[in-house]
């Protein structure tokens, strides 16, 4: 069909579009009074390409598979294609699952299908949200007693969730008998099964774990953690993991269930299908097997949670094998030809997607050589070069590793001092960013635990969390504390006075604001451990007493400019306008790190997530690199980057 008779089919039924006039008149009349096209300066069905179409259009009982480059509108097309289905289904006991991974991108999907067709329309029997909460909601927390034997209490039935990393007290009772690798006992929550019945190690102890994946189980020791792991679950509880375990033991050992739960959800749309964990995998595959059909959505070259098993083969197979049809959409609508054509060397894609032919700098592609002792300048170089370029209004810096990014975030200064580093999480916390919350939990986490904790080991890529509580439960705590803070004691959040009037102001309240926070809070197991603060532990500085603390705290180069410096992994599915991806100064350490690891296999997980970092940007894509020879520069070149030096 063209795009003019697959917008008509379309339009008419999502939008109640008129027969017989176009999009334009359409726009200028019936759709300014309409909530899908009011607020926009287009009809937002005619500016779909032919292929997003194409895919919105396909019937419902086919089995489909839509492999989208990046910037391709995959989300907008998801949303549109669950609402023309939604439009005509035919019945009120079963629906249409739309599926993603991140609460964020759910509440998009369902914003823009709510937009389409109605917020009424995709509640039940329809359901929009997170795979977690799909499974959870519908399978675990209704049907797991009936594997786990829990009795529940007061009729309900549902499992508490629990954290891998979690210290809790209370799972001591919830351990092996016998000790392995001479790591002492197991808690239950530390190991969690495949379907195939292979025991994984998953602690807060990647050590730990290392030790006991060493270990060749015998009978005596399966049996162990066997029983258990059954004590955990028939007393409620369970992980993450365990609950999809459950799930999929559910589905397959109970023929009636998974006939009852596949007329339930005849169809399941997935968005970015290639985070798919093999268990997810696996009741996909036992749904599919009982009539159920699959859309999956998504890029497999942009899957790069190996580290939590995510196989881009398993999913190439069961697509494979069960002769799923592939639909593309292949124009990238964020970034320009230049950037496109680069990352495509690094993946190999055929055929390569098409750009945006709009080039807004002479040079889109740069790669920056900073010598490997001064990555810490990069942010600075990177700040002064993009604030002389108009067409930037949004940027981030990424790099693989936390190591990497502390290396460059400003909470990170050198030989910064207690008072320094409490000041500066009071002016992040009061700063709308997600990258200043995070440096005001670094910095406040860092104050508490040097100041009030004793004898505590912690985690400083969780903010310094102690060990003893879990890094969600401490984030809890210091973001009370910071709260408190700005909300009730504006003689502390005040930070336009000088160092000398501020701390006598300071120990006045701060041991009040954390005892009391500590309380109330999920680490209240901590309060045998903290100790109080006094004026000889926080003092007043040597140097710089009446300087003010505003002039200090607030050189920060993420609140000069919306900069983010993060890692890789949390920016996936973002988009700015300039990116500077930064590779750590040695090869040595991990697997995917390094610039020449980006470059050594096009199949391999690091060449996926150079490419992720490489496809966010609009207009401008710069590598930092530690010093290259020149046959590394000449093979540089062949990927499309102009070559500059700090």
């Amino acid at each position: 069909m063209r795009h003019e008779q697959l917008f008509e089919e379309i339009a008419s039924l999502v939008c109640g579009k008129p027969q017989g006039i176009s999009a334009e008149e359409c726009k200028g009349s019936y759709g300014s009074r309409h909530p899908l096209c009011s607020e926009y300066s287009a009809c937002r069905i005619n500016e779909k390409t032919r292929e997003q179409l194409e895919f919105v259009c396909e019937p419902s009982n086919l089995n489909i598979h839509l492999a989208a480059c990046p910037g391709s509108g995959k989300t907008e097309s998801v949303a549109l294609r669950a609402a023309h289905i939604i439009k005509t289904w035919p019945s009120s006991h079963s629906g249409v699952a739309v599926l993603t991974f991140t609460n964020n991108a759910a509440s998009v999907i369902k914003s823009r299908t709510a937009q389409l067709i109605g917020a009424e329309a995709i509640s039940s029997p329809h359901f929009i949200g997170t795979i977690d909460s799909w499974i959870h909601g519908f399978i675990l927390h209704p049907f797991s007693h009936l594997l786990t034997k829990y009795e529940g209490k007061q009729g309900d039935k549902s499992m508490r969730l629990i954290e891998n990393d979690s210290r809790s007290p209370f799972l001591k009772h919830y351990e092996s008998y016998y000790g392995m690798a001479q790591t002492g006992k197991l808690k239950a929550h530390e190991f969690y099964y495949t379907t195939s019945g292979k025991i994984i190690f998953s602690s807060a102890d990647k050590g730990n774990d290392t030790k006991r994946e060493q270990v060749r189980l015998v009978d005596w020791q399966v049996k162990d953690l066997s029983k258990t792991k059954l004590k955990f679950w028939k007393a409620g509880f369970c992980t993450y993991q365990d609950a999809e375990i459950l799930c999929f033991r559910l589905i397959k050992n109970h023929a009636y269930f998974k006939k009852l739960f596949a007329n339930r959800f005849r169809l399941i749309i997935i968005d970015e299908c290639q985070d798919l964990s093999p268990v997810q995998i696996d009741i996909l595959d036992q749904l599919l097997d009982s009539g159920v059909k699959i859309n999956l959505v998504g890029d497999l070259n942009q899957a790069i949670y190996k580290f939590r098993h995510v196989d881009i083969n398993i999913i190439k197979n069961f697509i494979q094998e069960k002769n799923i049809k592939t639909l593309a959409l292949s124009v990238n609508h964020r970034s320009c030809q230049s950037i496109v054509n680069t990352c495509n060397k690094l993946i190999a894609e055929v055929p390569p997607p098409q750009g945006m032919q709009h080039q807004l700098l002479k040079n889109p592609c740069v790669c920056l050589c900073y010598p490997r002792d001064k990555i810490a300048i990069l942010p600075q170089w990177f700040n002064d070069n993009i604030m002389s370029n108009e067409c930037v209004r949004s940027s981030a810096i990424l790099a693989r590793g936390w190591s990497t990014v502390n290396k460059m975030r400003p909470s990170k200064q050198s030989g910064a001092r207690d008072h320094e580093k409490f000041a500066r999480s009071i002016y992040c916390w009061g700063i709308n960013s997600i990258e200043e919350k995070k440096i005001a939990f670094e910095n406040l986490g860092d104050f508490i635990t040097n100041k009030f904790l004793q004898k505590s080991h912690f985690s400083r890529q969780n903010f310094f969390c102690p060990d003893e509580c879990t890094p969600k439960d401490w984030r809890i705590f210091l973001s009370g504390i910071l709260t408190n803070i700005v909300t009730s004691h504006q003689y502390i959040s005040d930070l336009n006075q000088s160092w000398a009037a501020w701390i006598p102001k300071v120990l006045l309240s701060i041991n009040d604001i954390v005892f009391n926070e500590l309380k109330k809070s999920p680490v209240n197991c901590l309060t045998e451990s903290f100790q109080k603060l006094d004026g000889r532990r926080f003092k007043k500085p040597q140097n710089g007493n009446d300087n003010i603390i505003s002039n200090y705290v607030g050189n920060t180069i993420s609140a000069a400019i919306d900069t983010k410096i993060t890692t890789i992994h949390s920016v996936k599915g973002e988009t700015f306008d300039a990116v500077m991806v930064v590779s750590s100064s040695s090869k040595s350490g991990s697997q995917d790190s390094h610039w020449e690891h980006w470059l050594e296999n096009q199949h391999n997980e690091a060449a996926r997530i150079a490419y992720v970092a490489s496809s966010r940007p609009r207009h401008w894509l710069i590598w930092a690199i530690p010093s290259p020879n020149q046959e590394q520069k000449e093979r540089l070149k062949q990927f499309g980057f102009e070559l500059t030096s700090i």
